[in-house]
């Protein structure tokens, strides 16, 4: 999966330094993927949660959520939040995935 955009990770571990192993983590196994379908992401996140056309993943447990959209016939994976699970569950993000 080509990863867009890797600045929000850069952020989010700029913000929280405790994300950062976790984060890049994810990062690495997302980059070497090839998955064609949202059954294919929870073969390798088993706790990845599709949402509003999203894909949601928990990173490092309980640390964050990461909001993406995958374009699966284009092998991309778009970083459009990462959130605290307080933030996420407020589902602000919502009015910003359309």
């Amino acid at each position: 999966m080509k990863v867009i955009s890797l600045k929000r990770i850069r952020e989010a571990r700029k913000a929280r330094s405790d994300w950062g192993v976790s984060l890049q983590a994810c990062y690495q196994v997302t980059k070497k993927a090839k998955w064609c379908s949202f059954l294919e992401v929870t073969q390798t996140f088993h706790r990845a949660d599709s949402l509003a056309g999203r894909v949601a993943f928990n990173v490092g447990g309980t640390k964050c959520r990461l909001i993406s959209y995958i374009r699966f016939g284009a092998n991309k994976l778009y970083i459009l939040h990462i959130l605290r699970h307080a933030e996420y569950d407020e589902e602000g993000w919502k009015d910003d995935c359309d």
